[in-house]
């Protein structure tokens, strides 16, 4: 199995600590590896991954290679820079071309293909399902992975089951994209959904047959042209043939703060803290400081997070919103500059 693992997204929801010259691939919580490096190791040590390759962009490629020396992977990982920022269905076949044209990988081989920027624990029963499931692929299946949701989440798509393939998989009914809190409360409770992981596999034959058949525009065009689309909308929600295997494991793509919290070690106070933090009377909060000293009483439910420039004070529940905090700061910003 070769694994490729998209590393070029520039993702500002983990706002001010994500930047766009930083973003939260690259970030560390609660842990001396960040998001990509767990990622990474997920893979470098085990039998069932051949080759090891990271899709970025010549932004940060130093990022990359850094965070790859540190765990004492250089060298032993593919780095392929995409000649621009796009999505992900550009960023994919760019990557599989190159792969190929390096004699990487042949028609014949298992792609999987993940993002940097997810937990998914344990990492053993990944890799024991991964190994199971491969022989439905080797018989030109398009796999994707689900996970069971544990709350009504509203800011992951979804997956609909349909009729029992195999032990392991199911026909794919549908996909949904975000739905509100009503829906997805519908959805928790149905036991027929399950959130879309974001991570698929596929033959490198079956991969071009389907970017042809659904998105001719990324296979046949040059990587300038391609236009900036996901693989999910490019390609994947349009196969009827599609499988989902539900994964039994505690997965999260971190995509907001209030997804850090959940997944991070509590105090007895059901608080999570990080760095230089002083609190009494303080419940069910997220308190992140970077290097100055943060204080707080009679507070809950509260996330805090200091850098150097920046401090983001919100309620638990409402990080969704910091992508349209950080498009209105742009704006303040834009409005600013001289003319």
């Amino acid at each position: 199995m070769h694994i490729l693992i998209l590393a070029g997204g520039g993702g500002t929801r983990l706002w001010p600590l994500s930047r766009q010259d930083f973003p939260k691939q690259f970030l560390r919580f609660g842990d001396q590896n960040s998001l990509l490096q767990k990622t990474v190791l997920r893979f470098l040590h085990s039998k069932l991954a051949k080759t090891i390759s990271i899709a970025t962009n010549s932004q940060y490629a130093p990022l990359v290679e850094e965070q790859l020396e540190a765990i004492g992977a250089a060298g032993k990982i593919e780095i392929i820079i995409e000649p621009a920022k796009k999505n992900t269905a550009p960023a994919i076949a760019f990557s599989v071309k190159i792969l190929e044209e390096k004699g990487k990988i042949c028609k014949s081989d298992t792609l999987l293909i993940l993002p940097s920027d997810h937990l998914i624990e344990p990492q053993s029963v990944f890799v024991e399902y991964l190994e199971e499931v491969n022989p439905l692929v080797q018989k030109n299946h398009l796999l994707l992975f689900g996970i069971c949701p544990t709350k009504p989440e509203t800011g992951y798509g979804y997956i609909q089951i349909d009729k029992r393939f195999d032990h392991f998989t199911y026909q794919v009914k549908r996909f949904v994209e975000k739905p509100d809190l009503q829906t997805a409360k519908s959805y928790l409770f149905s036991g027929n959904y399950y959130w879309n992981s974001g991570i698929f596999a596929c033959t490198v034959s079956h991969f071009w047959e389907i970017l042809q058949e659904f998105a001719p525009q990324i296979a046949n065009l040059s990587f300038s042209e391609m236009p900036d689309i996901s693989f999910d909308y490019a390609v994947l929600e349009k196969c009827r043939d599609a499988l989902v295997c539900p994964l039994p494991v505690t997965w999260s793509d971190v995509g907001c703060w209030d997804s850090v919290y959940d997944v991070m070690q509590k105090d007895e106070n059901q608080n999570v803290k990080f760095g230089n933090v002083i609190s009494l009377d303080t419940k069910n909060s997220l308190i992140i400081s970077d290097k100055r000293l943060i204080s707080t009483i009679g507070v809950e439910d509260l996330l805090i997070v200091e850098t150097d420039d920046a401090i983001f004070i919100g309620r638990k529940g409402e990080s969704q919103k910091v992508k349209d905090l950080v498009t209105s700061l742009r704006e303040l910003l834009a409005n600013k500059s001289p003319s």
